[in-house]
């Protein structure tokens, strides 16, 4: 695995996660793509509205709607990752 790709998609859209090179959706977190956090958050900001230009919603909630379409989240390979690395340095 590519050490910058730490991230999946979810789409709420679709009830799924991105497939790898924006090939689709799929239901198992073990088939879906890896991307950096950059083109993570590139592709939420997209999907997601209204938006500013760092791609945090904009208004009051009371004043907009605002659509969640698609969520980054931490592959889970990641997530081990760094748990183990944690515990190595309790360790030390």
């Amino acid at each position: 695995m590519d050490k910058d790709r730490h991230w999946v998609i979810w789409s709420n859209e679709h009830i799924a996660f991105w497939k790898p090179n924006h090939g689709g959706y799929c239901y198992k977190v073990e088939n879906a793509g890896r991307y950096s956090f950059e083109k993570a958050r590139e592709i939420c900001k997209s999907g997601n509205y209204p938006s500013d230009e760092t791609g945090y919603p904009i208004g009051r909630l009371a004043d907009r709607k605002i659509v969640i379409n698609e969520v980054m989240c931490p592959s889970p390979e990641y997530v081990e990752e760094m748990l183990l690395d944690n515990i190595k340095g309790m360790k030390s």
